[in-house]
């Protein structure tokens, strides 16, 4: 059984206090479940304040299997009411974490969905295809399968063979076509952004050939699958994570071009105090966070009203009532919220936002 994961939307809209605990990858000790237990009994005696329902759902939820995963960390959360939600990560905290706060600690939940490209693998075949749709990390397999009629005939010939030829081309056709239209589909579903296709090269080059646009624009043939393989999906799994990386970086790549450009032209919000009030001014079009955990800097933000400040003065100025939180998990509040996308930036970089925490501005 999977662990409940964090839903940012879902997160950023509970009432506080959260208790937020990150643990690290424990799976080179002995027993691993079992020191992953400990490792929580001490980060827990650190907390002050936190709900003891909070604490006793995060109890349950490490004394279960599901909360064990060789090689990875494990970042979990739980608010005042009970429900708790976590999330195996391959990023490794320093040592165990845990803290209270008003906010839960999502830059780690958020970097990670940034880091997982909306996907989807085809293995074809004359017959039709499995399909893999990946998103966020969740993944679901779907089978198409076309018209075999004339494609398992044995020893066609003479006469014969040239019609029975044409007639299995024309159905090898058809089912590429059929694979090409609900792969189609599948991409304006979830936003899909690579699509990898491997298997049979006949089928591939139908296929290849009945993509509309949209799907032609996305779409990467790679080797080494069929669909008679035990696994597939895991022969072509390298590939497609190396697409994927690819994709990442160019995204990040893009925000920092336009960061830079902006710093000449006034395009851009830099610095914790004036990125929050161009937030709530509607004017970021884009929010760039770093967020390190060892970072305790504080802000405000008023729930009812969607907004925040780095000080109290400005959001009681209003008739607000000021929440004190930690400032990164504040700004991502902020920003999801009132809809900002964010990019979450995974190393402080030398000429990109002060502090951290900056942005781009709507044009």
């Amino acid at each position: 059984m999977h662990l409940p994961a964090p839903d940012p939307t879902t997160w950023f809209a509970a009432s506080g206090p959260f208790v937020s605990c990150w643990l690290p990858a424990l799976s080179a000790s002995e027993d691993p479940a079992r020191r992953l237990r400990l490792e929580w009994r001490h980060a827990r005696s650190e907390l002050v304040g936190a709900p003891e329902v909070a604490l006793a759902a995060i109890d349950n939820l490490l004394g279960s299997e599901r909360a064990h995963e060789d090689r990875a960390s494990l970042l979990v959360f739980a608010d005042a009411t009970g429900t708790v939600a976590g999330l195996h990560l391959a990023a490794q905290p320093a040592t165990s974490c845990a803290w209270v706060d008003a906010l839960p600690r999502l830059g780690p939940v958020l970097l990670a969905r940034q880091q997982v490209i909306p996907h989807i693998v085809v293995i074809a075949d004359r017959a039709g295809a499995d399909i893999e749709v990946v998103d966020h990390g969740e993944a679901v397999t779907e089978h198409v399968e076309g018209d075999t009629t004339y494609l398992h005939r044995s020893h066609p010939g003479g006469w014969s063979q040239r019609r029975y030829q044409q007639r299995a081309e024309n159905t090898w056709e058809r089912n590429a076509k059929g694979v090409a239209g609900e792969v189609d589909a599948l991409v304006g579903e979830v936003g899909a952004r690579l699509v990898v296709v491997a298997g049979d090269p006949r089928a591939v080059g139908f296929l290849t050939e009945h993509a509309t646009d949209r799907l032609a624009a996305v779409l990467h043939h790679v080797e080494g699958a069929g669909r008679s393989d035990r696994d597939p999906f895991a022969e072509v799994a390298g590939e497609v994570h190396r697409l994927e990386e690819a994709l990442v970086r160019r995204d990040l790549a893009d925000v920092l071009e336009q960061f830079t450009a902006g710093t000449a032209n006034g395009g851009i919000t830099d610095g914790a105090e004036r990125t929050l009030a161009m937030v709530d001014q509607g004017r970021v079009d884009r929010i760039l966070v770093h967020d390190d955990v060892t970072d305790d800097r504080r802000a405000w933000f008023a729930p009812s009203a969607r907004q925040a400040a780095t000080d109290p003065d400005t959001l009681a100025a209003l008739g607000l009532e000021p929440v004190e939180g930690r400032l990164v998990d504040v700004a991502l509040w902020a920003a999801h919220t009132t809809g900002v996308p964010i990019t979450m930036l995974p190393d402080p970089i030398p000429d990109g936002p002060s502090g951290g925490i900056g942005g781009l501005l709507r044009r």
